[in-house]
């Protein structure tokens, strides 16, 4: 048997969408490739940085895909039917949707699928594969196998690292426009941490990307993690909830155990909006404190903010980047207000009949697709673009960069991807 695991590349046509810095391996497709039996050949493709084989010479081929890159993970699917090769599908976007993905590939697997995989790999093989797996349940994320980087390793000189590791899935929190919830539904799913720490020990010589929906979502976890790792002396990044802010000792174990810089979430400086989308853990009066804590312990802060939310006009872009720059945030990251299929967000927007668009490639947080309430489509996608523009521009950098507290490799590298973006973001279509 032969089998081909693809990363599928969004289809967007905008310009923005093309900038991604320091690109990362397909960590759920290399653990999947390390939990197919050794009898069974695994090539891994990442679309993002190369093209495609002859998919022909395969006996199935495997995707994950998020709901912006479902459409080329579509057409890829339909085009392996005309060849006569057999497809699965996973990932965000398939979980969300499992029929309509189920319309183009012989078989869906809804939810993580470590658990999945190996039960298909046998019926695949004896030819009794049902179309539909599906994993939901609660419970620790047990016996997961080291990652089979090798399967990328001809791409390592093109990514931002090769160390990639995982010790959570999940997040417990519900916010209404978040994917993470409702395609799975599965809470916060540890690993046991003697099994992260196993990971993690091969990895020397370029920092570590954790690509846990959110670090912080036990505390009890976080920090005897931190612990853990500390001996192991890395150079580490990830996702958490502001909350960390107002937890000095994780902090300082964060640091120690070699916390660089910390993606928040804050999404929005209104409380209203951030009730009205159930994200009541954010309370924008803490914000400041709670970044000052932060960078306090020498970890720099990446905010990430959405725009579009129904009790926010024109003034939200002003508002925010006065934020970012009085706070001294080494980065931000502005999004726009995206209805995901199977959040309760994109059902308000069907029941109020205000979606625009409904090609999956344009929900990929860069496009309006929705009718906002307190201004224009067009006022919103050009002020997401001039927030980009005015943030990333070589003055506004090199300000930022006398302030920083993230290594100077780090920030410099970020800060030029990012300044593409910045210039590049009046093109591309809405």
């Amino acid at each position: 048997m032969h089998i081909c695991f693809v990363s599928p590349r969004p289809s967007s046509s905008d310009g923005i969408f093309g900038v991604e810095p320091l690109r990362i391996p397909p960590l759920g497709l290399l653990i999947l490739a390390s939990l197919t039996p050794d009898t069974v050949k695994v090539d891994v493709f990442d679309e993002h940085l190369e093209e495609l084989p002859d998919l022909s010479t395969y006996d199935l081929v495997g995707m994950t895909c998020s709901t912006a890159a479902s459409t080329r993970a579509y057409e890829i699917a339909d085009h392996c039917k005309n060849l006569g090769v057999r497809v699965a599908l996973g990932g965000c976007h398939p979980s969300l949707l499992p029929e309509e993905a189920l319309g183009h590939a012989d078989f869906v697997f809804v939810g993580p699928a470590e658990r999945t995989w190996p039960q298909f790999i046998s019926e695949f093989a004896a030819d009794s594969a049902r179309r539909l797996y599906s994993d939901t349940k609660l419970g620790r994320l047990l016996n997961l196998p080291l990652p089979d980087f090798s399967k990328v390793a001809r791409l390592a000189p093109r990514y931002g690292t090769m160390n990639v590791a995982l010790s959570s899935l999940g997040c417990s929190h519900r916010c209404a426009f978040c994917t993470v919830y409702a395609s799975s539904g599965i809470g916060f799913r540890p690993r046991p941490i003697e099994d992260v720490v196993r990971d993690l020990k091969p990895m020397s010589g370029q920092f570590v990307w954790f690509v846990d929906d959110n670090l912080y979502c036990n505390r009890e976890y976080a920090l005897r993690l931190f612990r853990a790792i500390e001996p192991l002396q890395l150079t580490w990044l990830n996702q958490a909830s502001i909350s960390i802010g107002h937890d000095l000792d994780t902090l300082v174990a964060a640091k120690r155990s070699g916390c660089i810089s910390l993606l928040i979430g804050l999404e929005s400086l209104s409380a209203r909006s951030l009730r009205a989308s159930r994200k009541t853990c954010n309370v924008p009066d803490e914000y400041r404190s709670c970044v000052d804590a932060i960078r306090g312990e020498g970890i720099g802060v990446e905010a990430a903010f959405i725009f579009g939310f129904d009790e926010e006009d024109e003034g939200v872009f002003e508002t925010t980047l006065g934020f970012c720059y009085d706070a001294d945030v080494e980065l931000a990251h502005f999004s726009i207000l995206t209805p995901f299929p199977g959040t309760s967000f994109y059902a308000r927007c069907l029941r109020e009949e205000r979606l625009l668009k409904q090609e999956w490639r344009y929900f990929d947080g860069f496009h309006v697709v929705f009718k906002p309430a307190l201004m224009s489509a067009e006022r919103l996608l050009r002020g997401f673009r001039e927030a980009y523009q005015e943030f990333y521009r070589p003055e506004a950098i090199a300000r930022r960069r006398r302030r920083a507290v993230q290594p100077a490799w780090y920030f410099s590298a970020i800060n030029r991807d990012y300044g593409v973006l910045g210039r590049s973001a009046d093109s591309g279509g809405g």
